[in-house]
């Protein structure tokens, strides 16, 4: 079976022909085409996607790439973006399908957000640094539904008193957070929705311990190119033959500034999916002040469900979430850069949890 590329330049041509309609798995979506052809760090001739399909024209395994830039090495390098394997057919494709990946960067690559399995054979393959981080959810309000589809029948029979027990609780929250989220005369939050030279002047001066150092252009491109889409009967339709992150109820990203007497503090890139709210990037360092801008952002934000914190400075004041938290949850993040990149991986340098394809979903 022959592994096919597509090019930056061939990314439009491929999700217009008829024969990705008729695919029952689709290796990309419009929306990670749009942005991938704006990425301001690829090239029309950069390999973006890998592909097999079998003789009857089913896709059973792809892998995709996403080029950036290495702050490092001043040269670009590549993101593992999606490597997918049909379980019954595509078994003996994962390998050869990463060796394309690998072999087109030269081995300069990078993985922010790994699955366990994947984890497990970059660290077997040995040319990666890999760690395993710690997470932090913090749930802050229920939602019927989430319970609902998690408890399935039984859920939907005592469906009416699910609703009535989480708004009690949700209630209750919300009055114990307007008591405890109060932020003090000199301390201020503002929300911006795109980035600005003010808000890039302070990250410029802040991100020296950051592995990835994102341009401001960078920060335009991910704003205006978002890969999640809201739920309609045709995105229902490509929902089901794209095997990741697709469609979703809610999606959005903000900037939450923390001033202490008008000057800031910290800055911070969070994104808002169907509930849970994910601090994609921090950049400051007054990490204590940053969590009280967040938990009053969460407290007069009812759509927040949760908040996962993933930067290791906000990961060890994690103490500060309880206050507002039903409770929390320990998750682990796999993360790899290739030793091409770095000789080694010091234990202060950060992939930010934004970093990679990671941001856009």
């Amino acid at each position: 079976m022959d592994i096919r590329s597509v090019t930056i330049k061939e990314l439009t041509d491929f999700i217009s022909a008829d024969a990705y309609s008729r695919m029952e798995v689709v290796p990309i979506t419009p929306e990670r085409v749009r942005s991938q052809v704006q990425n301001p760090h690829a090239k029309p001739d950069d390999d973006a996607l890998w592909n097999v399909a079998s003789n009857d024209g089913r896709v059973i395994g792809f892998i995709g790439s996403l080029p950036a830039y290495d702050v490092h090495n001043k040269r670009r390098m590549g993101w593992n973006s999606c490597w997918w394997i049909d379980p019954e057919r595509g078994r003996e494709l994962a390998l050869p399908l990463f060796y394309k990946f690998l072999s087109y960067w030269d081995q300069q690559v990078a993985f922010a957000d790994m699955t366990p399995h994947t984890y497990a054979i970059i660290n077997q393959l040995g040319f990666c640094h890999t760690r395993a981080e710690m997470l932090v959810q913090s749930y802050i309000r229920l939602s019927g539904k989430r319970i609902l589809r998690k408890t399935g029948i039984a859920g939907k029979v005592l469906y009416p008193a699910i609703i009535t027990v989480a708004f009690l609780i949700n209630s209750i929250q919300q009055i114990r957070m307007s008591l405890i989220t109060r932020l003090d005369q000199h301390l201020k939050l503002e929300v911006r929705e795109h980035i600005d030279d003010e808000i890039y002047d302070f990250i410029r001066l802040h991100q020296e311990n950051d592995f990835l150092q994102r341009s401001q252009d960078d920060f335009k491109w991910i704003e205006e190119n978002p890969w999640l889409v809201k739920r309609s009967d045709e995105t229902e339709i490509l929902k089901n033959k794209y095997p990741f992150s697709y469609q979703v109820l809610d999606f959005g990203w903000e900037w939450l500034i923390a001033k202490r007497g008008g000057v800031i503090t910290s800055v911070m890139l969070t994104s808002r999916r169907d509930g849970d709210l994910k601090l994609l990037y921090y950049f400051g360092d007054q990490v204590v002040d940053s969590l009280r801008v967040l938990k009053n952002k969460i407290f007069r934000d009812k759509r927040i469900q949760s908040v996962i914190l993933g930067h290791p400075e906000m990961v060890a004041c994690r103490r500060e979430m309880r206050a507002i938290s039903l409770y929390n949850r320990l998750r682990t993040r796999y993360v790899g850069v290739s030793k091409k990149i770095l000789d080694t991986f010091p234990e202060d340098m950060v992939i930010q949890l934004g970093d990679g394809d990671a941001v856009f979903t």
